[in-house]
């Protein structure tokens, strides 16, 4: 049996057996043909732990350089990594039988926000139309059944990369960030040591790797009311 597979028969979320057809399919048109036997069954070890389905761009085979060497006598090799996408971490955690929402919300120096992360609570308040200042950063909230919520808050600071997009839409990239930080916090035994491109360094990549279309500037969050003024952002309550 191939050593990519496991002999029990390990399925895919999707419910299709990690057999070695599908194994074989994977290799062929998803991953780079460059890529080692090593780094293609590590590969396969992290679709299955994370449940994220290459075949359905859940998650990519990408290509890093790395410098083996050192700053006098640098030595550039290529490594061939997983990444989940965005996408798919959050088609995934549809998938836990406890998940019962997500939201995020990119924070302006003008808002009123207060975040408790030991109560997961958020409590943030803005006028859409007095919107002029700087983007500070933003929170995500991922609520369990019968667990407290989990909240992260990311500086836009801390996060922000030299990349097109950053500069191009720095709301829709920070929330995305916030989303996966959030998703990695709830679900550490599925997404824990994963990142998403959004996050990466510019020369930490390839730019010519597969990524999400970028989502709308709102954000996956609800609010009370639809004329300018001081709204709060809504949650779904625990049953």
């Amino acid at each position: 049996m191939d050593a990519n597979v496991k002999a029990d028969g390990t399925t895919s979320p999707q419910g299709a057996a990690w057999n070695r057809e599908r194994v074989d399919l994977v290799k062929r048109t998803i991953c780079p043909r460059g890529i080692s036997e090593d780094e293609f069954a590590l590969f396969i070890e992290q679709c299955k732990r994370s449940g994220l389905d290459p075949l359905l761009k859940e998650a990519f085979c990408v290509a890093r350089r790395q410098n083996i060497g050192n700053r006098e006598r640098p030595n550039w090799v290529t490594k061939y990594e997983f990444q989940p996408s965005e996408a798919g971490m959050l088609a995934r955690a549809e998938r836990f039988p406890d998940f019962k929402g997500i939201q995020a919300s990119a924070v302006f120096a003008e808002d009123e926000i207060v975040v408790d992360q030991g109560k997961g609570e958020v409590v943030h308040r803005f006028n859409p139309a007095k919107r002029k200042g700087a983007l500070v950063g933003a929170w995500s909230r991922v609520v369990r059944e019968g667990k407290l919520p989990v909240v992260v808050w990311l500086d836009f600071s801390g996060y922000v990369q030299q990349t097109p997009l950053w500069a191009k839409i720095p709301t829709t990239m920070i929330e995305k960030c916030a989303r996966v930080a959030a998703l990695r916090k709830a679900y550490p035994e599925a997404f824990g040591g994963l990142y998403v491109r959004e996050e990466m360094p510019a020369e930490e990549y390839d730019a010519h790797a597969p990524h999400d279309e970028p989502a709308p500037a709102s954000g996956s969050y609800e609010v009370l009311g639809s004329k300018p003024g001081p709204v709060k952002a809504s949650f779904p309550t625990l049953a």
